[in-house]
């Protein structure tokens, strides 16, 4: 790719771009989080959790909704 290429996009189009991307990656590490807390809870349930692991996913979690939160935050003041 030319760098003259990206300097074709407009400032609009390329804060469009921006948002997408970062409301994707906010998808996906909700997402992930989701799937590592239910396994987290299956594995409680059917009495096969390791403490270890079950607190490693928890924190893992945690990390991916923060990240999620950042790449994609809640701002009314910003909506129309």
């Amino acid at each position: 790719m030319n760098t003259n290429d990206s300097n074709k996009l407009s400032e609009e189009k390329k804060s469009q771009v921006r948002r997408r991307t970062n409301a994707r990656i906010a998808h996906w590490c909700s997402f992930a989080a989701l799937i590592i807390i239910l396994i987290d809870f299956a594995a409680f349930v059917i009495g096969k959790a390791d403490p270890f692991f079950t607190q490693l996913g928890i924190m893992i979690s945690i990390a991916l909704l923060a990240i999620a939160a950042l790449n994609n935050p809640t701002n009314s003041a910003s909506k129309k």
